[in-house]
């Protein structure tokens, strides 16, 4: 057996987990989880030096764990990734 290693195999994927109430018509569920993966498209996993955006839209009553999905999670979303940029700002003291 080799010996286990602390470096990841297989495919491992970044994801956003919402957590929330969900009502509709009266009915309340508590603490329903929602699963964005996050990704820039080309690689897996949120990558450094990147600015995420995530845009949600909530149509169904989630998932009661936060480790699995569920048909009726029901969850529309779109990550927008765009470079950071660093601005430069110079300013007179006038004190």
């Amino acid at each position: 057996d080799p010996e286990p290693s602390d470096a990841p195999t297989g495919n491992i994927q970044t994801l956003l987990i919402l957590k929330g109430t969900w009502t509709n018509n009266g009915v309340v569920k508590e603490n329903r989880y929602y699963r964005i993966p996050i990704s820039d498209g080309a690689a897996i996993g949120v990558q450094r030096n990147n600015i995420y955006k995530v845009y949600a839209t909530i149509t169904g009553e989630g998932s009661k764990d936060p480790d699995t999905s569920e048909l009726n999670a029901c969850i529309s979303f779109s990550v927008k990734v765009q470079p950071w940029t660093v601005i430069t700002q110079h300013e007179d003291d006038v004190n």
